[in-house]
């Protein structure tokens, strides 16, 4: 009976061996592949890491690039500002200058048609006088002619002498009055 009873133990003792055995084959399967999964997840882990690192620097690289960029945005608006002002500058100075030197060209233009317009005025008058020259010389002439025509008929005396002298001076002022009227000239 001690023997049956031992054996009953020793059955239920390898039973729960044996199921101990299974429980613990199981946990090291499930061990096992909990390991391989982390493996699996450490490698993905880390490529993942890897990943995130060069995107990190991706980032920063990108970041910097468009620091540089923003810089030199800022520096070429800052350039365009400087030559729209210079631009302007230079171009109210060739305004300034176009317009002295129109009013320079416009001066020349009148000095020239205020000279071209004494000239015209001198021929003109050298004209006339020299007509009036002429007049006043054959005037001269025909009064000339006049006054010795009753001379040559009468020889003259002291006394007559001088009144025809006076005569012949007023003919002469006369003479020259009409020739001024006539050419509106008063030298």
């Amino acid at each position: 009976r001690q023997v049956k009873v031992l054996e009953n133990r020793l059955d239920r003792a390898l039973v729960k061996f044996n199921e101990a055995l299974h429980i613990n084959k199981q946990l090291r399967e499930q061990i096992d592949n909990l390991r391989r999964e982390r493996s699996v997840f450490d490698a993905i882990y880390k490529k993942l890491e890897k990943e995130l690192q060069e995107r990190k620097k991706e980032m920063a690289f990108i970041i910097e690039v468009s620091n540089i960029a923003y810089e030199e945005k800022d520096n070429a608006i800052s350039e365009l500002e400087q030559l729209k002002l210079y631009a302007k500058k230079e171009m109210e100075s060739f305004n300034e200058t176009f317009k002295e030197l129109d009013e320079l060209l416009e001066e020349d233009r009148k000095m020239k048609e205020a000279i071209k317009a004494r000239m015209n005025e001198r021929k003109e008058k050298q004209a006339s006088e020299s007509k009036g020259a002429k007049d006043e010389a054959a005037i001269r002439k025909r009064l000339l002619q006049q006054h010795q025509k009753p001379q040559a008929a009468s020889p003259p005396s002291a006394s007559q002498s001088q009144p025809d002298g006076q005569m012949t001076l007023a003919m002469y002022e006369d003479a020259l009055q009409k020739f001024r009227q006539a050419t509106q000239c008063e030298d």
